[in-house]
Parts: structure tokens; C-alpha cells; sequence
């Protein structure tokens, strides 16, 4: 076998072209794995139960990517949750599917296999993060990934499929609604993506005996998270479906948008929260903009200017903590708002606070298929923001999950989701004409 002559373009058409040797590597894959193989793109999240057979598949996917490259030393990573885990489970796994390729040879220190073509595999644990910076990766395998850091994919492996355009496989089970699941909705919705679901209501691999035996030692919960693949397992659940937001993505709407050109403005000042606006007329998401500034007065310039600009004829702002500076400041330039106070208690005996209130608002609105998501990044993202709330009941009332507790586990704050929120705060007892900012 060759090694890969250097190309200056990457991609699929370039695998397999120095092969000169059959090789049998003792991997008969189940159905579903197969469908996976069959179906991979360069960005994949497959969310299966427990013994699917996720490790095996994810080792083979890597040894038969290494073997048909043709690439200048091709270089895959599998990461499991620990390296204790790397080290004693897919270590032994790894060696067993490659040790009829003639050539190969086993770094058991490093737990990496050179190819003869120059390829190489290296397991690792993301337990040790610094380990995978600096390199460059043809291939990577996430396993588990709601066990591994939130920050190891943006801040250390997505640079290092740069140089050579790699690809990568997140995989795993179900472990709350946490980064794992914001990525299982990415792959629903993005280009280029690949997203996977088996449960094993899906595959049926487990036989019924052992199934009946299983569920004799476990919760429910734990038969819904392990299993069947639920992100929902805490009692909570998901505020507006993801199916929703995609079918008013799809959905065409025929009338012209009517109404009030309302501003949401959700302020921050500090850390990775981002100030955003969003102009909703109607079913039309008309504007849109966000950043990140530690300056209330850039803030308030910003809006002033698409007033202005005649954008928006009414402005609903959180007026919350920073949030009052800025509507000083807008209030003195007379730009007709609303403060809206959204921790006060709502007015509906169904709801908890003005802010849930807000969200149910937009629940309902996508329920009914009254609001059309841009089919660009910022519809992504704000597809992303909106799926990723869940709510609850305290006592008699609903609950929704508030701000922190969606950036501590999905590592994102749905900024441009409260921003459409606002717009739909109560505004109708002005005219759909431009106000006046003498009538406030």
C-alpha cells in the first residue's frame, strides 16, 4: 500500500484512490449501523441507546476512513469521556477490528495505530483537553458527549479540522437537555449535517426477555433516557417543539404582514450574553441585529438610529438591571417604548411571571403556524434558542426555565429569542400607523 500523494483540495472524491491491497476487517455491521455508514455527512450527531454498538461502529467508521485515504498522513482522533475510558474499553476494541491489516504498527503508550499508508488513529479522553490542541484531524469521533467538556468541541477540535476540511461524528445517549441536545437540533436543521436518532423502540436489537429483565432493574427515567434516547428525563418538558419552529419555517404565507413594526430590545452589558433586537410585523420577522458592547449609551445609539430610520413604530425593552439605562436614555431621545418589567407576576392566573407569560405567547404562536423563521443563520440560531427552553408547574402555574439555567446547560443565552419575545408584549392600543412620542 502507497502512501497518499499531498492534494491541495480535500474532499470524498480523493478517498480510496491509492488502494492496492484488499483488506477484511471483522466488522459486520447491524442494519442501523449500516444505515449510519451509508448516510454520514462531514457533520454528524447520532443519538442512540445503550448497547447500540456506538463505540464499534464509531472504531470501524475511523479504521475504514483511514484505510481509503489517500491523503499525506491522514490523522483521526476517537475521544472518549476519560482517557481511563480510552485506554481500557476502545483500546482493545481498536486493536481487535485492525489486526489482520499487514503493516500496522501499535503505539501502546501513545494509544495510536500507524497505517502503512501513513495514517493514524489516537484515542484520547477529553478529560485532557490540552492534549488535542495544535494538531490537525482528517476525522474525529465524540464520544459520549454529554459527558465531555462544552467547550471541546468549539474552543479545541473544530480548529483542527480547518486545514484538511475533517469530519466529525458526535455520538451518544441522551443526558438531559445539555450541549449534546443543541447539537442534535443544529443537525436537524443545518446543511452538511447528518442527525441520527435510534431508540431502541427503533432498532428492537435487545430481545424481549432480556428487555422485561432490564426494566425489572431500572426507573422509568432511566428506561426513557437509556433507551429510548429521551432528553426529557427531569419532568420538564420542551416549551415550543422543534417541529413547530421547523414547519413555520416551511410554511408560505400568502397575505402581507399587518400591524405595528415592533422592537424587542433584550439588553446585556457583560460576559457572552449579546444585546438583541428583532422588528416583528405580523407573521415577518422584518429586522434583526445583535452585539456585544459593555456600553449602554452604544446601546441606546444603536436604536436610535433605526428610529431614526422610521424601522419600527413602537418598542417594548427589558427593563431589568441594565436595561433601565438604556431606557432612559431612549425615553430622553423620545423613542416611543414600553418598559417591560418581565419579572413581574403576570396578569394570567395560568402563568408565573410576565416572562413566561411572553414565552407562551410565542409558544402559541408557532402552535397555530403564525410566524415565519428566516431560513438563514440567524433563523438557525434562533430555531436553536427558541427548541431549547423547557417549562414546568409550580403549584397551579406555569414555569419557565429561566435564562441561567439554559446557559448553564446548553453554553448558550437565548438572546434573540427574548428579543421576539418582546414584541410580543401588549402594544395594541396604538394605531398601526407611526406614533407620535407625545402620546406616551
Amino acid at each position: 500500500m502507497k502512501r497518499g500523494r499531498p492534494k491541495k483540495e480535500y474532499n470524498d472524491s480523493e478517498i480510496g484512490q491509492e488502494a492496492e491491497i484488499e483488506v477484511i476487517i471483522p466488522y459486520d455491521p447491524r442494519p442501523f449501523q449500516d444505515e449510519i455508514h451509508r448516510n454520514l455527512k462531514r457533520y454528524n450527531v447520532i443519538v442512540a441507546h445503550r448497547r447500540f454498538g456506538k463505540s464499534r461502529m464509531c472504531i470501524n467508521q475511523l479504521i475504514y476512513s483511514a484505510l481509503k485515504s489517500a491523503r499525506l498522513n491522514p490523522r483521526y482522533a476517537y475521544i472518549a469521556p476519560t482517557y481511563k475510558i480510552a485506554k481500557n474499553i476502545v483500546w482493545d476494541m481498536l486493536k481487535y477490528h485492525t489486526r489482520d491489516i499487514p503493516g500496522i504498527v501499535k503505539n501502546e503508550n501513545g494509544l495510536s495505530i500507524d497505517f502503512p499508508n501513513g495514517a493514524r488513529i489516537t484515542l484520547y479522553g477529553s478529560d485532557n483537553v490540552d492534549a488535542l490542541r495544535g494538531i490537525y484531524l482528517d476525522g474525529c469521533i465524540i464520544d459520549e458527549v454529554a459527558q465531555c467538556p462544552k467547550n471541546l468541541y468549539p474552543e479545541v477540535i473544530r480548529p483542527t479540522l480547518v486545514d484538511r476540511k475533517g469530519w466529525i461524528i458526535f455520538i451518544g445517549t441522551p443526558k438531559g437537555k445539555g450541549y449534546f441536545y443543541k447539537l442534535f437540533q443544529k443537525a436537524q436543521i443545518k446543511e452538511n449535517w447528518y442527525a441520527g436518532f435510534f431508540p431502541l423502540s427503533k432498532t428492537g436489537i435487545i430481545d424481549a426477555k432480556e428487555l422485561a429483565e432490564m426494566k425489572e432493574d431500572m426507573t422509568p427515567s432511566q428506561i426513557a433516557q437509556e433507551l429510548e434516547c429521551s432528553f426529557d428525563t427531569t419532568g420538564n418538558d420542551s416549551l415550543i417543539p422543534l417541529e413547530w419552529i421547523l414547519a413555520c419555517q416551511k410554511k408560505k404565507f400568502t397575505d402581507a404582514p399587518e400591524g405595528l413594526r415592533v422592537a424587542g430590545l433584550d439588553v446585556a452589558r457583560f460576559g457572552k450574553d449579546k444585546c438583541s433586537v428583532v422588528i416583528r410585523q405580523g407573521w415577518k420577522i422584518l429586522y434583526h441585529d445583535s452585539w456585544h458592547v459593555e456600553d449602554t449609551t452604544y446601546t441606546s445609539q444603536r436604536v436610535l438610529s433605526l428610529w431614526k430610520n422610521n424601522l419600527f413604530d413602537i418598542l417594548n425593552v427589558d427593563g431589568i438591571g441594565i436595561g433601565g439605562g438604556v431606557v432612559d436614555q431612549l425615553r430622553h431621545a423620545q423613542v416611543p417604548l414600553f418598559e417591560v418589567n418581565v419579572a413581574l407576576a403576570s396578569k394570567s392566573d395560568k402563568m408565573k411571571a410576565l416572562r413566561d407569560e411572553l414565552w407562551w405567547k410565542v409558544r402559541t404562536v408557532f402552535e397555530n403556524r403564525e410566524l415565519q423563521i428566516p431560513c438563514d443563520a440567524y433563523g438557525e440560531e434562533l430555531t436553536i434558542q427558541l427548541s431549547t427552553p423547557t417549562f414546568d408547574h409550580v403549584g397551579s402555574k406555569v414555569k419557565v426555565e429561566s435564562k441561567k439555567s439554559i446557559r448553564d446547560r446548553s453554553g448558550d443565552s437565548p438572546d434573540d429569542a427574548d428579543a421576539l419575545c418582546l414584541t410580543y408584549s401588549d402594544y395594541n392600543v396604538f394605531s398601526s400607523s407611526r406614533i407620535n412620542s407625545a402620546a406616551l
